[in-house]
């Protein structure tokens, strides 16, 4: 559902970073296309990970893919910012 704030939402749209997580996992495309239209300056991709292994879908799955592997792959397709997360702890 659309919400709109009065004032001007295209403004508030270009200031914030968008922070993707699941997604580098699940639809790296959109990983891809974010990028190129928001450019790496904006886009933060939350890796959380569970004993080395990228956890998904709010913690509730661990999946086989290696957290440092996944950092790496984003590095590669041009994101500057990761945010990792420990949640073994």
């Amino acid at each position: 559902m659309p919400i709109r704030r009065r004032g001007a939402p295209r403004l508030l749209l270009r200031s914030l970073l968008a922070l993707l997580g699941t997604a580098a996992i699940d639809n790296p495309g959109l990983i891809a296309e974010a990028l190129l239209r928001w450019g790496p300056e904006r886009i933060v991709i939350g890796i959380d990970a569970r004993d080395g292994k990228v956890a998904t879908h709010g913690w509730q799955t661990t999946s086989n893919v290696d957290a440092i592997e996944l950092g790496h792959r984003m590095q590669a397709m041009g994101v500057k910012r990761v945010v990792y997360t420990d949640i073994s702890r």
